[in-house]
């Protein structure tokens, strides 16, 4: 069994991104996902997602879903290589905005 913690987002004046988290708990070989929002910006906005620091580009059993204002991670087929911190980073415009960790034990 994997325990996910809620995140916490830092707070400033910027674009805010909604708070997200894992589901709370996520068996070895299920599917989960996580979705970053931005609530308050005006597109464009990209969306990068990292893994213990490292920028996600071809993860096995990874996939990001990117629309106008949000992006969703899905991992399917959940294992112990599975886990670690995941953080999504936002760009808009020249502002640079990351939402703190979440994590999937």
């Amino acid at each position: 069994m994997f325990i996910l913690p809620l995140c916490t987002a830092v707070r400033y004046d910027g674009p805010h991104i909604k708070r997200f988290s894992f589901p709370s708990e996520v068996l070895a070989g299920d599917r989960t996902s996580a979705m970053c929002f931005v609530g308050k910006a005006a597109p464009p906005i990209t969306f990068t997602w990292f893994k213990d620091g490292d920028e996600i580009s071809n993860l096995p059993n990874v996939a990001i879903k990117t629309d106008e204002v949000f992006s969703v991670i899905i991992i399917r087929n959940v294992t112990e290589s599975s886990g670690g911190n995941y953080t999504c980073s936002v760009r808009i415009h020249l502002e640079n905005r990351a939402i703190a960790p979440i994590f999937l034990f």
